[in-house]
C-alpha cells in the first residue's frame, strides 16, 4: 500500500473519481478505462488527527475473469445432468408404463371381439396381478361365449329338426284330408 496525495496521482481516471467523490459523495464507482472496467472505492479514515481517504481501485478482470469460465462449466454440467435425468426418466417411465400399455392394447382388442388375446405378465406386482385377473376374466368370458354359441347351434339344429317334422306332419295331414 502506497500513500500518495491526490495531486501526485498519475491515473487521471482515479483523480476524476476522487473529484466525483468529493463533489457528490459517491463511495463506490465503476469507471471505464482503456484496459477495461475499474471498480474504485473510497473509505474515509479519521483517527487521532489523521484524516485520510483510502482509495481502492480493482480491475474488474481480477474478480470476473474466472466467473465466465465457471458459468460456462456450470451450464455444460447442468445441460449434461438434464440430459442424463431425461434419459433416466424415459427409461424408468418406459419400464413402468409398458405393461400398462400392453394391458390397454389387449383390452381394446378384447372389446372389439378378438377374444383370443391375453396379457403377458412377468412380475408379481400390481400390474401382474391385474393382468392375471384380466386373463382369468377373458378365459371365463370366452368359455361362456363359446358355450353360448354351442347352445345356439344346438337349439337352431333342434328348431330346424322340429320345423322339418312339423312340415312333414302338415304335409301328411293335408294328404290325409285330400283322400
Amino acid at each position: 500500500m502506497v500513500r500518495l496525495k491526490v495531486e501526485n496521482i498519475n491515473q487521471k481516471v482515479v483523480a476524476k473519481a476522487f473529484d466525483d467523490y468529493i463533489s457528490f459523495g459517491e463511495n463506490d464507482q465503476r469507471v471505464n478505462t482503456e484496459y477495461g472496467k475499474l471498480h474504485i472505492h473510497f473509505t474515509e479514515y479519521d483517527n487521532k488527527g489523521l484524516e485520510w481517504v483510502i482509495v481502492t481501485a480493482i480491475p474488474e478482470k481480477m474478480f470476473t475473469e474466472n466467473i465466465f469460465q465457471n458459468m460456462y462449466f456450470t451450464i455444460i454440467l447442468t445441460a449434461g445432468a438434464l440430459i442424463f435425468s431425461i434419459m433416466i426418466y424415459i427409461k424408468i417411465t418406459k419400464n413402468y408404463l409398458t405393461p400398462f400399455y400392453k394391458l390397454i392394447e389387449v383390452t381394446e382388442k378384447f372389446s372389439r371381439g378378438e377374444f383370443d388375446n391375453r396379457v403377458k405378465f412377468h412380475k408379481d406386482d400390481e400390474v401382474g396381478k391385474l393382468s392375471m385377473a384380466f386373463n382369468k376374466m377373458a378365459d371365463s368370458l370366452q368359455l361362456m361365449i363359446n358355450t353360448l354359441e354351442e347352445r345356439v347351434r344346438e337349439r337352431t339344429a333342434e328348431l330346424n329338426d322340429n320345423k322339418e317334422q312339423l312340415a312333414l306332419i302338415c304335409t301328411m295331414d293335408i294328404k290325409q284330408k285330400a283322400f
